[in-house]
């Protein structure tokens, strides 16, 4: 049979216990925390007070955001998008979306958002190739690139019988071609 008094939570209680008793304390501070109704008042409630800081520490467990690592991971989503292997690559653009920075002077984020689009697009899931999409745009996809989202929009939009909306898309890429990085003989469009 297994002491339920044993271990390392008891251990902090019965520390930060003493440590409120001796200040005084206990009883003003077990009231508080009886009225609290929520686990997430109660742990934020215990979370504030001094004594449990000094017994404890909270670590983040998490690693990170990395641009490095989300640049890594997208590349590694590009390979496995070229071999056709669309559900990896689906797996692996998010986890380069999960590990790039929100608040970057990159375009990481963007940029996996937009290859996950790809991805989807493969997939026919066009409403969330759409959401991805627009997501893409809406956080600094370089402008040079944009025609190849306005492109896959218009293709999404067609799938799901938007037509004329579709064709909006269509002529916003068309123009957007010419702000792209394309040697003329390449901006063949259609």
């Amino acid at each position: 049979m297994h002491d339920s008094g044993d271990g390392l939570f008891q251990e902090w209680f019965n520390t930060i216990s003493s440590i409120l008793n001796q200040s005084g304390h206990l009883k003003e501070v077990s009231t508080q925390f009886g009225l609290l109704r929520s686990d997430e008042e109660r742990i934020s409630f215990g979370l504030s007070l001094a004594c449990v800081n000094d017994v404890m520490t909270v670590k983040h467990c998490f690693k990170p955001k990395s641009a490095s690592e989300s640049t890594r991971l997208r590349n590694e989503g590009n390979k496995l998008y070229q071999k056709k292997r669309y559900r990896e690559a689906l797996e692996v653009y998010s986890s380069s979306i999960l590990n790039a920075p929100v608040e970057s002077h990159g375009n990481e984020l963007s940029l996996a958002i937009a290859n996950r689009s790809a991805v989807l697009f493969h997939l026919r899931e066009y409403r969330q190739c759409l959401e991805d999409i627009q997501q893409a745009l809406s956080r600094g996809y370089p402008l040079e690139l944009r025609y190849k989202l306005l492109d896959r929009q218009g293709k999404c939009l067609f799938e799901l019988g938007q037509n004329n909306e579709a064709l909006d898309c269509f002529q916003q890429a068309k123009q957007a071609l010419s702000e792209s990085k394309l040697d003329h003989k390449k901006r063949k469009f259609g």
